[in-house]
C-alpha cells in the first residue's frame, strides 16, 4: 500500500471528492487504491480479493457512482450482498458518497414491507437497486424488477452468500441480468464454487489481491484463556471484569448459543445488546441503534448476524469459541484495531478448541498468547477497583456542590436505619449487600483453567492404548493372510455395493442440505429424534433378533455374496412347492 497517495490521484470527480473530503477520508486503503482506477477507466468484469473491514464498499462504490446516469427509465446497477444489515449499510454509505449527486436507489431485503419496494421500483426512476439474493429472486419472479438494460451487477461478500446458501439464486440472477452486463464481484476467500463461478459467468476478469493471506494484523492483539468448558461462562464474565471501557463484539457459534449468553449477561446486570435472526427488523435495528450510540457496550452475535455490522471504534473482540473455518477468525478479529486504533482480540477456549487454534496459528504464521486469570486475591481486588469507580464522579459531584448536594428526601429513613451501628459495620453490610455473591462465585473458581500438561497426559495414554490396538490389529491380519481372495473380494465389495446402492445426488443438492445443516446449527435446532431411532416403542428395552453386523460392515453387507446366493435358491425352490 502507497501511503502516499491520495483519493485525488484516483481519478474520482470533483462531487465525489468533496464527499469523501466530509466523510474524514484521506488516504485510501489498498484495495481502494488497486480497484478505483481500475474500475473507473475501464469497461471490465472485476473480481477483488481483500478481507472485511478493508474498505470495499468504497472500492466499488465510488467508481460505480461515477458511471451511473442520473437518469433512467430501468436499473442500472444492482448490488447483491448476504445479509440485509450488509445491505442497509451499504446503501446507508452509498447516501453517503452520493450526497452532492442527484441518484435514486432503493434496499429490497427480506424481512422488509413489499410495499415501498415495488413502488419504488414502479416508479421508473430507480438508477441502483441493493438487496439481498432471495428478496431480488421474488421481485424478478412477479415481474417487478427489469435486469434487462442492467450495466453493472455487483456481488458482495460473495464467499458468504455462498456459505448462507444463496449461490443458485447469485446464479439465477446473473443469468436473468442483461447479458452485457459487467460483472464485479468482491470476496474475502476464493473457495472452489467462487472460482467455478467466475470461470462461467465472467468475461476475462481483471484480478485485484490484497494479501488475504495475512490474518495478523499489528495493530490488534491477539490472545486467548484455556478453560474447563463448565466455565466458559464464568472465564467471560471474568475477562469482561478486568477490561476496563469495554466497547466490543462477543461471537458466538449458534443462534441458540447466542440468545442464552445475551439472557445470561443481562440477567447478571451486564450492559449488552444481541443480535440473531430471531429478531424483527425494529429489534435489529434497535440494538444496533443502542449499540453505535454507546448506549449498551456488548453486542453479543452470531458470524452471519455480524454481517454490515460497521462500527470503527471498538476496542475489543471476543470469541466464545473459535469458529470452524479460519476465515471467520480473520473476518471476526478485523472488526477491532481499524483505522490506525489498537486492538484486542480474545479467545474463550475450551478442549475442544485447542486443534482449530493449532491451525489460525499455522496460517498466520505466528502463536496466540495464552494469558492466565489473576490469582482470586488479585481478581477480587480488580472487581472492587472497578466496581467502585464509579463513585468517583459521585464523590468529585459531592466534593463540588457541598450542601447543595441533594438526595431524595427517603434518604432519611435509610439513614436511620444504620443510627446505631458504626461507620465500619455500616460499610460492611453495604459491601456484603453489593458485592457477596461476586467474590462467593470467584471463590468457586479457583480451578478454572485447563491444564495442558493434564490434557498432553491424557492424549500420551489415549495413543498409547490406540498403539496397543494397532498392534493386536497387526497380528490379526497376518494369521489372516491365508485367506481366499473371494473373501477379500467379500469384505471390500460389501463396501462397494453400499456405496453403488446409495442414490447419487446433484452438486446442488449436496449444497443445498450442507446449507439446511448451516441452517439448523445457526437456529441452535436438531433434527427430529424420531429421524434417528428404530421402530421400537419408546421404552422397549427388549433386544433386537436381528443379527449384528461385525465391526467395520455396513448392515446390509452382513450376508457374504455366496450366503445371499444360497438365500435365494431356497426362497425359489420353496416357492416352486
Amino acid at each position: 500500500m502507497d501511503q502516499d497517495i491520495l483519493f485525488e490521484d484516483l481519478g474520482l470527480s470533483k462531487s465525489l471528492l468533496k464527499a469523501v473530503a466530509n466523510l474524514g477520508f484521506e488516504t485510501p486503503s489498498e484495495i481502494q487504491q488497486k480497484s478505483i482506477p481500475v474500475l473507473i477507466e475501464n469497461e471490465c468484469d472485476f473480481v477483488g480479493q481483500a478481507q472485511t473491514g478493508t474498505g470495499k464498499t468504497a472500492a466499488f462504490g465510488l467508481p460505480l457512482l461515477m458511471k451511473l446516469k442520473e437518469q433512467s427509465d430501468k436499473p442500472q446497477a444492482l448490488v447483491l450482498a448476504p445479509t440485509r444489515e450488509l445491505a442497509l449499510q451499504i446503501s446507508t454509505e452509498f447516501g453517503k458518497f452520493s450526497k452532492y449527486e442527484n441518484y435514486n436507489k432503493v434496499e429490497v431485503c427480506g424481512g422488509m414491507n413489499y410495499r415501498p419496494q415495488l413502488q419504488a421500483l414502479r416508479s421508473g426512476d430507480i438508477q441502483l437497486v441493493i438487496g439481498t439474493p432471495g428478496r431480488v429472486i421474488d421481485l424478478l419472479d412477479r415481474g417487478a424488477l427489469d435486469l434487462s438494460e442492467l450495466q453493472y451487477l455487483v456481488l458482495d461478500e460473495a464467499d458468504e452468500m455462498l456459505n448462507m446458501g444463496f449461490f443458485e439464486d447469485v446464479q439465477r440472477i446473473i443469468e436473468g441480468a442483461n447479458p452485457n452486463r459487467n460483472l464485479w464481484m468482491f470476496s474475502a476467500t476464493m473457495p472452489k464454487q467462487i472460482k467455478g463461478l467466475i470461470e462461467k459467468s465472467f468475461r476475462n476478469p481483471v484480478f485485484v489481491n490484497t494479501k488475504s493471506k495475512e490474518v495478523s494484523n499489528a495493530d490488534i492483539e491477539q490472545s486467548y484463556y484455556l478453560v474447563k468448558d463448565k466455565y466458559k461462562l464464568n472465564a467471560l464474565t471474568q475477562v469482561l471484569d478486568m477490561i476496563d471501557n469495554f466497547y466490543g463484539v462477543i461471537f458466538c457459534q449458534t443462534r441458540q448459543e447466542t440468545k442464552d449468553l445475551g439472557y445470561t449477561l443481562m440477567d447478571q446486570n451486564y450492559n449488552v445488546s444481541v443480535l440473531h435472526g430471531d429478531l424483527s427488523q425494529a429489534e435489529r435495528s434497535s440494538a444496533m441503534r443502542d449499540f453505535k450510540k454507546g448506549k449498551t457496550k456488548v453486542l453479543i452475535c452470531t458470524d452471519v448476524a455480524a454481517r454490515g455490522i460497521d462500527v470503527n471504534n471498538l476496542t475489543h473482540v471476543i470469541n466464545f469459541g473459535l469458529p470452524r473455518d479460519k476465515e471467520s477468525y480473520v473476518h471476526r478479529i478485523g472488526r477491532t484495531g481499524r483505522a490506525g486504533n489498537k486492538g484486542f482480540a480474545i479467545s474463550i477456549l475450551n478442549r475442544e478448541d485447542i486443534h482449530r487454534l493449532k491451525r489460525i496459528e499455522s496460517l498466520q504464521k505466528a502463536s496466540i498468547k495464552r494469558e492466565k486469570f489473576p490469582e482470586i486475591r488479585e481478581r477480587k481486588k480488580i472487581f472492587i477497583e472497578k466496581k467502585t469507580k464509579k463513585f468517583d464522579s459521585l464523590a468529585y459531584q459531592l466534593m463540588q456542590e457541598q450542601e447543595n448536594y441533594t438526595v431524595d428526601e427517603v434518604f432519611e429513613q435509610f439513614n436511620q436505619r444504620f443510627d446505631s451501628f458504626s461507620k465500619e459495620d455500616t460499610l460492611k453490610m453495604i459491601f456484603n449487600s453489593l458485592f457477596k455473591n461476586d467474590l462467593r462465585r470467584m471463590d468457586e473458581l479457583s480451578d478454572i483453567e485447563l491444564d495442558v500438561a493434564d490434557e498432553n497426559r491424557r492424549s500420551s495414554r489415549s495413543t498409547r492404548g490406540r498403539d496397543g490396538g494397532g498392534r493386536g490389529r497387526d497380528r490379526d491380519r497376518r494369521r489372516s493372510r491365508g485367506r481366499s481372495r473371494d473373501g477379500a473380494r467379500d469384505r471390500d465389495g460389501g463396501r462397494e455395493r453400499d456405496r453403488d446402492s446409495r442414490p447419487s445426488r446433484s452438486r446442488s443438492e449436496r449444497g443445498a442440505k450442507s446449507s439446511d445443516r448451516s441452517e439448523r446449527r445457526e437456529r441452535g435446532e436438531r433434527k427430529d429424534s424420531a429421524s434417528f431411532s428404530s421402530s421400537k416403542p419408546k421404552g422397549d428395552s427388549r433386544k433386537s433378533s436381528k443379527p449384528k453386523a461385525k465391526s467395520g460392515q455396513k448392515g446390509s453387507s452382513f450376508f457374504t455374496p455366496g450366503q445371499k446366493k444360497k438365500r435365494k435358491a431356497n426362497e425359489s425352490r420353496s416357492r416352486s412347492r
